[in-house]
């Protein structure tokens, strides 16, 4: 269980807007996985709860968005790809 909390540290809090180096394929996907967790919990919460947890939940949304793209941007890095990938995911 540390191990997905330290991942989520390194790219929270460690590396928030960081878009050079690399990142591992485990650190990205337990990453991912506790961002979901977190996301589905909140969610959860504001369906139950009202306006309170939808504040919680969009404004946990917004602070994702810069260490996402740059989580992404440093995995693909690890792969030897352009960062500048990530933003084909905003092409609609």
């Amino acid at each position: 269980m540390d191990q997905f909390i330290d991942a989520y540290k390194l790219v929270v809090l460690k590396n928030y807007a960081n878009f050079e180096g690399r990142l591992g394929r485990g650190a990205f996907w337990r990453f991912v996985l506790v961002n979901f967790i977190i996301t589905i919990v909140l969610s959860i919460l504001a369906q139950t709860f009202g306006v309170v947890f939808w504040l919680a939940y969009v404004l946990y949304a917004l602070a994702l968005i810069v260490p996402g793209i740059a989580a992404g941007v440093r995995r693909l890095h690890d792969t030897n790809k352009s960062g500048w990938l990530v933003l084909i995911g905003f092409i609609p």
